[in-house]
């Protein structure tokens, strides 16, 4: 019986819902739960630093030392000389980890969603596993970095023909490669959704215009609580607000300890992300790469407001030039562009239809045929 395993990272929320929306779609392929092992890599890692980069990237993209410290990393990344020390050394922490997988899952499909991850997976079947099936989930909308990629997988799968270029300049063969679009869950490979349905489901106003803020799966760091507050008094009687904190308990307890004029439901972490941007004509978020593509899932206009250095800029820059997105990333411009589009329909019906072109159903499904393939 052949197993699938998932290796994810506790590093972000796209890593790890792309492992639940692969895990889905390949029970629904008729994988039997048991064959499906979805492995937080870095926690089980026994070597410093590895065990400790979830609380380091929460740091990261939540401090301003943290983002300064982001943004020096993925430039040194970047350099041609240092990646095969980069290289070596994510294969020397993590190889007592793939020891121990290869003896618990003997005849394994691994699929890698973390650049650390598939660079030390590449370099292990290349040294000392060279049988091993070995697939590539690109997690990225835009730009992909360098380690995303590794010419020793048998799969790689990526988000669009942009991100399928920067693989083919990388060294991965035009056959191994496959665009997919970046995996959802089955909720969002559905029509787009009826906004009033939505909104009755989430027992909001059915009539009423619906503003979405999603903070990040982590609950991103910033002005939310003043910047919800501005939008409340802007929209109290234009519009309805509804915010998605995340996993951020205080940011969630903060909101709620708030006194609104208008209509403001707060959620914190949310199985129903499809119905909650099925609810909103417009969108607010920061630039990762999974929300971006489940917002385009549903077909919704974005204003971006937040991004980490790297891939994350690039996902601005490819959503505004395809008038899918405004980034605004002042408080004050973007409540003001909240504003000027619940009150410009046309313009908003617009950028709506260029969501739309952009967006991608059944990747998961695309993804998980790929990896049949692999296992079989």
């Amino acid at each position: 019986m052949t197993t699938i395993l998932l290796l994810s990272a506790d590093t972000g929320g796209g890593h790890q819902a792309a492992a639940q929306a692969i895990a889905c779609e390949l029970r629904g392929q008729g994988f039997l739960p048991e064959q499906i092992v979805i492995v937080d890599t870095f926690n089980r890692c026994r070597r410093w630093p590895f065990y400790r980069l979830g609380a380091v990237h929460r740091w990261a993209v939540s401090t301003r030392p943290g983002r300064l410290l982001h943004t020096l990393m993925f430039w040194w990344d970047q350099e041609p000389r240092s990646r095969g020390l980069a290289d070596a050394f994510c294969h020397w922490g993590m190889a007592p980890l793939f020891a121990e997988l290869e003896q618990l899952y003997p005849q394994a499909v691994w699929v890698t969603l973390h650049p650390f991850i598939t660079q030390a997976v590449g370099r292990w079947k290349l040294r000392t596993s060279p049988s091993l099936r070995m697939a590539t989930v690109v997690t990225e909308l835009a730009f992909a970095p360098w380690a995303c990629f590794h010419p020793a997988a048998d799969l790689c799968c990526v988000a669009n023909q942009q991100v399928a270029q920067q693989a083919l300049r990388v060294g991965v063969a035009p056959h191994k490669l496959r665009v997919t679009g970046l995996p959802l869950k089955p909720g969002f490979s559905q029509p787009p959704p009826c906004a009033m349905a939505c909104r009755q489901k989430l027992g909001l106003a059915r009539q009423t215009p619906t503003i979405l803020l999603i903070s990040g799966g982590e609950g991103f760091a910033g002005s939310i609580v003043d910047l919800c507050r501005e939008l409340d008094q802007r929209l109290a009687s234009k519009a309805q607000l509804l915010v998605v904190t995340g996993y951020n308990a205080d940011l969630r307890r903060q909101l709620e300890q708030q006194t609104w004029r208008g209509s403001v439901s707060i959620r914190g972490f949310v199985e129903n992300m499809e119905t909650c941007i099925g609810a909103a004509d417009l969108v607010l978020t920061k630039s990762g790469p999974g929300t971006l593509s489940e917002v385009l899932a549903v077909g919704r206009p974005m204003i971006l407001f937040a991004h980490l250095p790297g891939p994350e800029r690039r996902n601005v820059d490819y959503l505004v030039s395809q008038g899918a997105a405004l980034f605004l990333p002042r408080q004050a411009d973007l409540a003001r562009g909240v504003l000027e589009l619940v009150a410009d329909p046309p313009r908003l019906d617009a950028m709506r239809r260029c969501a739309q072109l952009l967006s991608e159903s059944g990747s998961a499904a695309r993804v998980g045929a790929g990896i049949r393939e692999l296992a079989t």
